[in-house]
């Protein structure tokens, strides 16, 4: 049976202005994760993955120290999320 966990990231650098959410959204979208993702005005993106497989959770987490062309990832933050969330796909909020 596969652990399904509920996490929320916070990823600090320069990751606003580079694509970041869009290219989150579309890793997440091709692995059927449900979720969202989006810029916080001090910089920050965070972003709410709800009832994901640890071992699809943990490869998302990787490729996020990574990110899209022209980000630097500096740090990323991981706490556990509560949350109840009614989407059924990864979505990119305001």
């Amino acid at each position: 049976m596969t652990n399904l966990i509920s996490k929320k990231i916070i990823i600090t650098g320069t990751v606003q202005g580079v694509g970041y959410r869009s290219w989150l959204q579309k890793i997440c979208n091709d692995k059927g994760v449900v979720g969202w993702v989006a810029n916080k005005k001090n910089g920050d993106v965070e972003a709410f993955f709800f009832k994901v497989g640890y071992e699809i959770f943990t490869n998302i987490l990787s490729e996020c120290f990574l990110g899209p062309k022209n980000s630097c990832v500096t740090n990323i933050l991981v706490d556990d999320f509560e949350e109840e969330i009614t989407s059924n796909n990864f979505e990119i909020r305001s």
